[in-house]
């Protein structure tokens, strides 16, 4: 059987495990629901990094999902980082071990590398990835938002930049992403230099989330309707999108930009959904694409 570490020479899609952190659903045929559901606020310790990385490991190999919706079933999006765990497993704070100081920071930094690949695997996930938020989105919850396409809140929703409190760098994903999803860095700078909470509509004028809605459920109702809308469209061109988007945000230079999407339109511009989009939007149909 095919791992989330193995090559897939079959292209069968990889089973997710039972996970006992997380929540698989399928509200709709190309949608995947991936719920963060621990009651107890979904810390971020070894076993919820783990489940997670798997999960987003296993996703791409899923070629029926368009798009992917991310949620919780908690009080709290998440409460961030496991303070119990990342204190006796040494992450924070200082151990009791004899390491000289060079071999522990390689440790920390084999350690972190993998914490991040958390968030490394929303953004490179091939296929859109909206997160719907309520309650508490602290610390952990803002690395893990700023790496998804789209940000939707509930009006119960409040966020912060909590690392600074603990005397921790954000170093999972924040400070890589919200600078260029923030346009005040002014405000942007307050925010993570005092770990100051701050609310959804606040976010919304912000730039970090795109919608507020006034209620759980509303979030809810709101964000699947938009996954099903993208869902809708060609997988191709969505993939291709989502390609160029990420590529355009490493920074790459107008010629490389232009250069990448002469080449990747080269080959996805062949494709039949083109034809299909054409025709349907000339009948006033919506179009059926091919499975990928």
């Amino acid at each position: 059987m095919s791992t989330a570490n193995s090559f897939n020479a079959t292209n069968d899609p990889i089973p997710f495990p039972d996970f006992t952190k997380l929540k698989i659903q399928r509200p709709f045929t190309n949608v995947l629901e991936v719920v963060l559901n621990d009651s107890k606020g979904n810390r971020w310790n070894d076993v919820l990094y783990n489940e997670f990385i798997e999960c987003f490991r296993i996703i791409p190999s899923h070629r029926d999902v368009y798009c992917v919706l991310i949620t919780s079933s908690a009080k709290h999006f998440t409460v961030g980082l496991d303070l119990n765990w990342a204190m006796s497993s040494g992450l924070v704070g200082t151990t009791k071990d004899k390491l000289d100081v060079a071999r522990k920071s390689l440790r920390f930094q084999t350690d972190l590398a993998f914490m991040q690949k958390a968030t490394d695997l929303v953004h490179q996930c091939p296929v859109p990835v909206i997160c719907a938020v309520h309650g508490g989105v602290i610390g952990m919850g803002i690395d893990l938002i700023t790496s998804c396409d789209i940000r939707y809140a509930s009006s119960s929703a409040f966020f912060t930049v909590k690392e600074v409190d603990i005397g921790v760098v954000a170093d999972i994903g924040t400070l890589a992403r919200m600078p260029k999803q923030i346009g005040n860095q002014s405000l942007l700078r307050e925010l993570v230099y005092t770990g100051k909470q701050f609310t959804a509509t606040q976010a919304q004028q912000l730039g970090l989330v795109s919608c507020v809605f006034d209620g759980d459920e509303a979030l809810r109702q709101g964000a699947l309707q938009l996954c099903q809308e993208i869902a809708s469209k060609s997988p191709v061109a969505i993939r291709g999108i989502k390609l160029m988007l990420n590529y355009e945000m490493s920074g790459k230079s107008p010629q490389d930009l232009q250069l990448m999407a002469r080449v990747l339109n080269g080959s996805l511009a062949q494709t039949e959904d083109i034809g299909k989009a054409g025709m349907a939007f000339f009948q006033k149909k919506k179009p059926t694409f091919s499975k990928l």
